[in-house]
């Protein structure tokens, strides 16, 4: 390693330096032997962010998730319903759909996988999938023991036009998107390229002309070499997960969950859900039957029912009278939760 620093001519400052680690901080990720992971202290930090009440905190949640959108698989699909409300003279609706999307967004990053190394020498696996809402990839390369190791997730919501494209050109979206979002990996290797749209492998293999965007599309793939192999819907990774229909049930609030973890020990059944409750409660106690909250090292009280937050308001309207809006919000926010 000091050889290629001296041969490019580059300067260390030791003070900033570290050597002989297991695992370091950089860049809002953990760096280790094992891969790359996000940073449980950046993570920890959206988990309790309270719900967006405008577009500003609509942006910013979704801004600090999607720096770690390569470590969820199929992040815009989940997050669609959120991402909708950043529209120009969009109201801020938090329905049914917004809150599962919320919810399993925190889920996602708090369990989120350890990410593989890229190794030059192995060749790359890509495997694509679209569906109405969003395209969606998920980038691999096997181990010695043929294990398929997570490069890279990545994922895009599909804008008006895309989501008109017949049933081949939104299979064949993807994969140009895919290929080029990881050009970097895949030019001047070969890799091999997997779909669902059995007609598309067929397509890609043909010797015959094409025509139009497919036509485009192709021209496009051939300074790239790859092998397309078709799989079953059913066994692609790609496949999107949950389309957030109405039949999802309501998510219990986190501090239901918290309170009963308190008092019984009792944990839901869920494993990421189970892993988030025990990870929040390090921040939490009960005080006279209340619920507190430690936040910027105050113990702040949790607000459980409708009927506690009416009576907060009441109480900071007797003793500020009528300050605004914004006033009354950061009062709110400092001495409760």
């Amino acid at each position: 390693m000091f050889t290629k620093l001296r041969q490019a001519n580059l300067v260390l400052n030791p003070e900033k330096c570290h050597f002989t680690r297991f695992k370091v901080e950089l860049l809002g990720h953990i760096v280790s032997c094992d891969g790359l992971q996000v940073n449980p202290d950046k993570v920890k930090k959206l988990v309790e962010m309270r719900l967006p009440r405008n577009t500003s905190e609509v942006r910013s949640f979704l801004g600090l998730a999607s720096y770690y959108r390569r470590f969820v698989k199929d992040f815009a699909k989940i997050a669609h319903p959120i991402i909708k409300m950043t529209g120009k003279d969009v109201h801020i609706v938090w329905d049914k759909p917004a809150q599962i999307s919320f919810n399993t967004l925190k889920e996602a990053l708090t369990t989120a996988p350890v990410l593989a190394y890229p190794n030059p020498k192995k060749p790359f696996i890509l495997t694509t999938d679209a569906s109405s809402l969003a395209l969606s990839a998920i980038l691999f390369q096997e181990d010695d023991f043929k294990i398929e190791l997570v490069i890279a997730y990545t994922s895009q919501t599909l804008n008006q036009a895309q989501a008109s494209y017949s049933a081949t050109h939104l299979e064949a979206l993807p994969i140009i998107w895919a290929v080029n979002k990881f050009r970097h990996y895949l030019y001047g290797r070969e890799f091999k390229l997997r779909t669902d749209h059995s007609a598309l492998v067929s397509i890609l293999k043909s010797i015959k002309p094409l025509t139009g965007m497919l036509a485009r599309w192709a021209a496009f793939l051939q300074e790239y070499k790859f092998q397309p192999e078709h799989w079953k819907g059913k066994d692609n990774p790609a496949d999107p997960l949950s389309r957030l229909v109405d039949a999802v049930e309501e998510p219990v609030q986190d501090h239901i969950l918290i309170r009963k973890y308190l008092e019984t020990d009792e944990l839901p059944s869920n494993p990421a859900v189970r892993k988030r409750i025990q990870w929040k409660s390090v921040d939490y106690s009960l005080q006279d039957g209340s619920l507190w909250c430690k936040k910027n090292k105050q113990q702040c009280k949790v607000l459980e029912t409708s009927g506690e937050h009416q009576q907060a308001l009441t109480q900071l309207h007797d003793e500020r009278g009528h300050p605004g809006i914004n006033n009354t919000t950061a009062a709110l926010n400092r001495r409760f939760w």
